[in-house]
């Protein structure tokens, strides 16, 4: 009976992703508990996509069958959902030789495949690209639709590791056909979506990623699992803080908050937490990012992933700098900087630089705000490669404070044309608002092409209104600017200052002189 079971499961192994059939008449083990545990690891790997216990189950039967290759392939699999990639390739390396002696092609497509998976999420593209490639041509000219879906997941990584994004668009495109046609399964076809998201987001083309994610959470809907769904709202979240479309990333937060203690992936969890925390805090939901920031550090601790570190110090900093606590948030990237620099190549601490950077523009002396600019990309040239509007917008604001007030604007205008250029709406924002808080302390500018600008690109953000507001006071129009502080205070949550409630009040008392 469990043969025959066996036999069906290859069948329908040949329906579900990362799953490539054997010959129907090839016995995947002689093993019944070899099997039993296959299929059990099968059941929380596909179905319940519990990857944990997955991987208990397929170690259960290459234990008790250590040639069960088919269960060899799932435990790798499972090993790169657990961000285990050394161990995925090591069991690929174990079993390629005899796959290419046997000119088993379906088992070589799946350890190739796996081999490029686990390289490109270590960013060893050279070697992704030479494993992918293998991959492709295990594949080739087979006119199986189930075997045409993996190889089209080839070419999608090929392409995009190529960056070329208009052909891993048209492969996802004709993958998602044939899955449509043949095996319409809910969480594959939720997966398809999810990597044309992806692919849109790299081309820059924010609607169109928004509604392919859409589509797979619809999908996902349909065999719930929080992994997905939060997965899927970690990009959406992202979308949203690019886009400056803070409001919508709230309302998917109240929507992903019960998925949280759900979830069983770090990688996904920390890139939801992470820039969910940003959108509280533009939106001055400090409360909110703070406990976001405690499972952050919680999950840097667990994972001790160096990244993962310095995405929570980054949150906390973006605290800070929305806040106008410039001094504050200087201190505090002083410090991990310092701390971090005797456990991280400066590359893995790039971002901690390019922001004491820009906190130290604001901050020290311009003479001594000019001296720590030159000592970064002199001692760390890498930062003009990686980070260049970032350290533009620094030298823009250090130039002003040396009295260089035109170049240090023209200096920002084009870091925020360059944002521009490239889609990162939010960054773009916070630039002009910058150029904005220059000119009001610098009159005989032309500050409303400014506001003009900025109008057509933000719904509302607090800076922006109360600068708003300040403008409106300087040309004596205090009713405008006393409706707008007015606005800004139902909106602004814990942004709104005792310093904002005085010129509220200030405003009003004129407006009725």
């Amino acid at each position: 009976m469990t043969q025959k079971i066996s036999q069906w499961i290859n069948q329908a192994l040949s329906t579900v992703e990362d799953v490539l059939p054997s010959s129907n008449n090839t016995p995947l083990t002689t093993d019944d508990y070899a099997l039993q545990s296959y299929i059990q690891g099968i059941t929380e790997q596909k179905l319940n996509q519990d990857f944990h216990k997955a991987s208990e189950y397929f170690e259960a039967a290459v234990q008790k069958d250590p040639q069960f290759k088919t269960a060899w392939v799932q435990l790798a699999y499972v090993k790169l959902k657990l961000n285990q990639f050394n161990e995925a390739i090591s069991i690929a390396d174990t079993f390629l030789p005899q796959a290419v002696a046997d000119k088993n092609k379906g088992l070589q497509f799946d350890l190739y495949f796996i081999k490029a998976l686990a390289y490109n999420h270590l960013q060893k593209n050279k070697k992704a690209k030479e494993y992918i490639k293998h991959s492709i041509q295990s594949i080739e000219k087979n006119q199986n639709p189930i075997q045409k879906i993996h190889g089209l997941k080839s070419m999608v990584l090929l392409a995009y590791l190529m960056e070329d994004w208009d052909l891993a668009l048209k492969n996802l495109d004709e993958q998602l056909k044939l899955s449509e046609s043949y095996y319409p399964l809910d969480h594959q076809l939720g997966s398809i979506n999810l990597s044309k998201a992806n692919v849109y987001i790299r081309k820059t083309e924010y609607t169109q990623a928004k509604d392919a994610i859409h589509k797979a959470i619809d999908y996902y809907s349909k065999d719930f699992n929080p992994d997905n769904m939060l997965t899927s709202y970690a990009l959406l979240n992202t979308i949203n803080l690019i886009d400056s479309d803070y409001e919508q990333g709230v309302q998917i937060a109240n929507q992903a908050e019960t998925l949280l203690s759900e979830t069983k992936l770090p990688h996904q969890k920390m890139q939801y937490l992470f820039y969910t925390s940003l959108i509280f805090n533009l939106t001055g939901r400090f409360d909110r990012a703070q406990k976001y920031i405690e499972q952050l550090a919680q999950l840097a601790k667990k994972t001790d992933n160096k990244r993962y570190y310095i995405m929570v110090e980054i949150v906390k900093m973006h605290a800070f700098y929305v806040q106008n606590k410039f001094l504050e948030a200087y201190n505090h990237a002083n410090t991990i900087k310092t701390t971090l620099e005797h456990n991280y190549l400066p590359e893995e601490m790039s971002i901690i630089y390019s922001w004491a950077t820009l906190m130290s523009s604001r901050v020290l002396s311009p003479d001594q705000a000019m001296a720590f600019y030159q000592e970064m990309i002199q001692k760390l040239p890498f930062l003009m490669d990686n980070y260049y509007s970032d350290m533009q917008r620094a030298r823009g604001h250090i130039m002003v404070r040396l009295g260089q007030v035109d170049e240090g604007l023209d200096i920002l205008k084009k870091v925020e044309k360059s944002y521009r250029e490239i889609n990162e709406k939010h960054a773009a924002n916070y630039v002009g608002f910058e150029i904005l808080a220059i000119m009001l302390n610098h009159p005989g500018y032309d500050y409303q092409t400014v506001i003009n600008r900025l109008d057509s690109n933000t719904d509302y953000d607090y800076l922006f209104f109360k600068l708003k507001a300040q403008f409106k006071a300087r040309e004596s129009d205090y009713l405008a600017a006393a409706m707008l502080m007015q606005e800004n205070k139902l909106k602004a949550n814990q942004l709104w200052t005792a310093e904002d409630q005085l010129l509220l009040e200030g405003y009003m008392e004129k407006s009725g002189e």
